[in-house]
């Protein structure tokens, strides 16, 4: 029952109270102590005591009361059993989907049940015992299928599940009522009367100890470069040392928070905050009328790419574009005031509707965009879903990005149509958007959470208009980032620095996780489309793919061109013809996430590739090598792959399994990736050699979010400057130092910073070279010493450039082998084999730890992770950890292999690497080809229709119990 930590601090009682004052949260306590028929002891203040059972304790008036007693009865192990099962989202921490406990006597010398207690929790509020299946079982043989049928049969046509959202569905718990009775019956019936094929029911999935396997080569004689050493920050971070923004310490400062609006698609006619401002504590709202600059927090001059053309408001001033949009900001002494007051704030809206208020609505007027007067429409999905009629003016230009150069009319013997969704994705950083600003002699210190300080800086002097300068800007670290702190952190520093302008004093904005999720875009989701024809052999001969983008309420954030760079993965392309569309909806504008792009259209790639081999009943391994040019390196490293992780034997040895277990079942599946990766944009940095010891500080224009950016610098400055790792240090990226630097972000950094610290060293190393030949034998701290004296510059600068760089291809192979319980929808991950290209590895232990994190979180977006918004009002309403759960430790894989291929090419990043950050999640699709796998055979024993079965993301427990198709007359011995 929950967590170490939570078992640590919590209590029985307050589990207790917590479904007392809500009846729908799913105790596993208050299920246990209904079940073996407990009792609660309730004390009041004058030290009268009432006794009553679980059930009625829920509708005890609790005012001044305590719980002082739990009592619970004597179960005779000879006469009873006792069993429950719980089934939520993930392994650990995570509410649930529905628990169940089974108390049941039995005769010892038959199956006869004499008595029997049913507790289910999950299946409405007011739900506790199933005294109609306890009716249907008692006095009945429970090991013969005619009982089993009619306790079935009770759970499908009366039980009443609520169907309220962000709940799994009524269908989805119906059916797991349903497996877990049978699971029961299964886990107690004698071995010898259950069908072999079935016994594999009787108990969930075994987790045993997880293991991984990293496999990678260095060369002692290149030490420090490809040493794997322990990332440089790695103790301070484990130790709670490493500072982020919100531990920079502020004298005298004060916290402030978004107000947002809940109203999407009407229009502010005023904002009352006096309730708000009368809150002890609270010293200021402020809202657009307050901005003394331009009301837009992205700025016009910026590079080609990303763009920005549209103007996004700090705070809205007219027609409100989404369900959470910021339309002000509370300050208060406290964080909790300034979060309490927030909600105090009234807005007012207009009775008619206008589209003229905003500078975004005034843009998009001046376009040419019809005025929007349909109802919310906050997802892809919920647009797709309209009459196109209705919603044309959402619909962007189309662009053809590819367009087919050959075309095999009449050699196709067959054709395919199919589609994948890929949804959003929250990226769920540690550290939430934040920022500080302290008001200084020149202008303002600004501290943003941000992945690019020259966004921040021309935004924020853009809202306050100020001139650039005024604004100091450092980043030390970021806690997580994975693109949202790319453009959408300007927001929020413009807010800090916005009210630091106002008050003259510190501002400190951390905002709690459920505005974050509510305020802020997510990963841009995709619904792509596809119309295939191909050959007996597989061969692809002409394929049309629409691949429609969710842009939110804007289109700054774009991801056509950028999803063009890979969308055909590693495939023969000159058949292929693709067309991006981009849509609106009431939701914050969408925006990188990592890996953005090529997760979405890779996996429609390789989808297709699984859909023709499954016409064709051919291994798609098959398919992919008929559509793979014989000159295209991932070939071999394909070919090599299927040995080193043992595909052909665990193939037959999962289609063994399958054919014996009714009620397990396994996949395995490959995939393959592709990413051509390409720069943009300057980064300046600046390498310093201190006189007085001969050590080294770097100065970079990109920033540190985990990424390992900081260790391999200095990896590269140690190696090139000929001293030791300790000798070098990273300082805080600044805007003064890295002015118009670009953005730290497409596992880009470490080329284009790499380059710039090799290249500062060297010009150091330049300077420093006669004396080193003078004096062969002076130690470094001597020559650095005794260029000091000889006036010789130990600073250098230098800024990359796009052209110091040739673009490149990062390869990789992933297959995923995975088990599903077919009467729960749990499943396991088995054993996930990759193999990446990393060039070689400027540093390998940090590039295995980033392979592995991108799998997971890319595993999370597919099997997990899974947003759901009310579609009246547009909110979002899985806002929190309590409801959004990524995978945890007890959900990776069992079995976790990573191999860096170290090839060496002219084909690489800086010495010969190539990046490595982002890459795995685009392979994560793999998980879900193997998901396919398990449950084609699962709908095979169901006797369901034989189908293409699409998987998007995300496919969750719920996707998997009902795909699975079970039919109620299988639920039998």
């Amino acid at each position: 029952m929950a967590t170490i930590p939570v078992r640590n601090v919590g209590t029985i009682a307050g589990n207790l109270m917590i479904k007392h004052d809500h009846n729908e949260f799913i105790s596993d306590i208050f299920l246990v102590l209904a079940t073996i028929g407990a009792t609660i002891t309730i004390t009041d203040t004058n030290g009268d005591h009432q006794t009553v059972s679980p059930r009625d304790f829920l509708t005890v008036d609790m005012d001044k009361k305590v719980i002082t007693l739990i009592t619970m009865p004597w179960i005779a192990p000879d006469r009873y059993r006792l069993k429950f099962y719980k089934v939520s989202d993930r392994a650990q921490n995570a509410t649930i989907y529905m628990n169940a406990g089974f108390l049941l006597e039995i005769d010892q010398g038959s199956g006869f049940v004499i008595s029997s207690t049913i507790v289910y929790g999950g299946v409405n509020p007011s739900f506790v015992r199933a005294k109609s299946v306890e009716k249907c079982i008692n006095g009945k043989d429970l090991f013969h299928n005619k009982t089993i049928q009619s306790v079935v049969n009770e759970i499908s046509s009366k039980f009443v599940f609520d169907d309220s959202l962000p709940n799994t569905s009524a269908e989805f718990r119906r059916i797991l009522a349903k497996g877990l009775f049978y699971r029961v019956v299964l886990s107690l019936a004698p071995r010898s009367i259950i069908s072999p094929k079935y016994q594999s029911g009787s108990s969930p999935i075994y987790r045993p100890l997880s293991s991984g396997k990293q496999t990678y080569q260095s060369t002692p004689a290149l030490y420090p470069l490809t040493q794997p050493i322990t990332k440089v920050e790695a103790l301070v971070q484990c130790s709670g040392e490493a500072e982020y923004v919100n531990d920079i310490y502020v004298h005298d400062g004060l916290w402030a928070t978004f107000v947002l609006s809940n109203d999407p698609l009407k229009t502010i006619a005023s904002i009352d905050a006096s309730e708000a401002l009368a809150v002890k504590g609270v010293k200021a709202f402020f809202s657009a009328k307050d901005i003394p600059g331009v009301n837009s927090f992205t700025s016009q001059k910026n590079p080609a790419f990303p763009s920005y053309l549209e103007p996004e408001e700090v705070f809205c001033s007219g027609k409100v574009l989404f369900h959470g949009q910021p339309v002000g900001m509370i300050v208060a002494e406290k964080m909790s005031q300034a979060v309490y007051a927030a909600d105090l704030v009234k807005i007012h809206y207009d009775s008619k509707v206008k589209d003229e208020g905003s500078i975004a609505s005034l843009y998009r007027y001046f376009r040419g965009d019809p005025v929007d007067k349909d109802k919310v429409l906050p997802t892809l999905d919920d647009v797709l879903r309209e009459d196109r009629k209705l919603t044309e003016h959402r619909f962007q230009t189309p662009i053809v990005i590819k367009v087919a150069t050959q075309q095999g009319i009449g050699q196709a013997d067959h054709n395919i149509k199919g589609h994948i969704f890929c949804g959003p994705q929250y990226h769920y950083h540690m550290e939430t958007q934040q920022a500080i600003a302290i008001p200084t002699e020149d202008g303002i210190d600004l501290y943003p959470s941000s992945q690019w300080m020259d966004f921040v800086n021309t935004g924020a002097a853009q809202v306050l208009g100020v001139s650039n300068n005024t604004l100091n800007i450092r980043v030390r670290r970021l806690g997580g980032a994975f693109g949202a702190k790319i453009s959408r952190c300007s927001q929020i520093s413009a807010a800090a620095a916005l009210a630091c302008y106002h008050l003259h004093r510190p501002i400190r904005m951390v905002l709690p996780m459920t505005t974050n999720m509510r305020a802020i875009g997510k990963r841009t989701p995709a619904y792509s489309e596809y119309d295939v024809d191909f050959t007996n052999l597989g061969v692809v001969v002409r394929l049309h793919c629409d691949v429609t983008h969710d842009s939110g309420c804007n289109t700054n954030d774009a991801m056509d061109l950028y999803s063009s760079l890979f969308h055909t993965n590693c495939y023969s392309t000159q058949s292929w013809t693709v067309v991006y569309h981009y849509v609106i909806t009431d939701a914050p504008s969408n925006t990188w996430m990592r890996s953005p792009g090529s997760t979405e259209v890779i996996a429609n790639a390789e989808t297709v590739m699984e859909h023709i081999g499954w016409v064709l009943k051919k291994d798609p391994i098959e398919v992919r090598l008929a559509n793979i040019d014989s000159t295209n390196p991932i070939r071999k490293i394909f070919t090599d792959f299927l040995v080193s992780c043992e595909y052909y034997k665990r193939l037959d040895a999962v289609n063994q399994y399958n054919s014996v277990n009714r009620w397990k079942k396994r996949g395995v599946a490959i995939s393959l990736m592709q990413m051509p990766l390409d720069f943009g944009g300057v980064f300046e940095t600046l390498v310093s050699i201190y006189h007085g010891d001969g050590s080294i500080a770097i100065s970079l224009g990109g920033i540190e979010m985990g990424q390992g950016l900081h260790t391999k610098c200095i990896q590269i400055a140690a190696s090139v400057l000929g001293v030791p790792i300790g000798l070098v240090k990273i300082k805080t990226p600044n805007n003064v130092v890295s002015a118009n630097s670009y953005i730290s972000s497409g596992s880009m950094s470490t080329d284009t910073l790499g380059i710039t610290v090799r290249a500062c060293c060297e010009k150091l190393n330049e300077r420093l070279a006669p004396l080193k030949l003078q004096n062969p034998q002076w130690s470094w701290e001597e020559i650095v010493q005794a260029a000091f004296l000889a006036n010789i510059e130990l600073v250098a600068t230098h800024q990359f450039s796009p052209d110091q760089i040739a673009p490149y291809i990062v390869y990789g192979v992933s297959c995923a082998e995975i088990e599903i319980d077919v009467l729960t929808g749990d499943f396991q991950l088995r054993r996930v084999d990759i193999v990446e290209d990393v060039g070689q590895s400027i540093s390998p232990r940090v590039d295995v730890g980033q392979v592995e994190g991108a799998f997971i979180m890319g595993m999370g977006y597919w099997l997990h992770e899974k947003l759901v918004y009310n579609r009246i009002t547009g909110e979002l309403l899985t806002d929190r950890s309590w409801n959004y759960k990524p995978p945890g430790a007890k959900d990776i894989p069992v079995d976790f292999r990573v191999t860096l291929l170290q090839t060496i090419s002219s084909a690489s990043g800086i010495l010969g690497s190539k990046a490595c950050s982002e890459p795995a999640v685009s392979m994560a699709v793999v998980v879900v080809s193997a998901l396919r796998k398990a449950l084609e055979s699962a709908r095979k024993d169901a006797g369901a229709p034989d189908i293409f079965i699409t998987l998007n993301a995300s496919t969750t427990k719920e996707d998997i119990l009902i795909l699975a198709g079970t039919p109620n007359e299988q639920f039998a011995l």
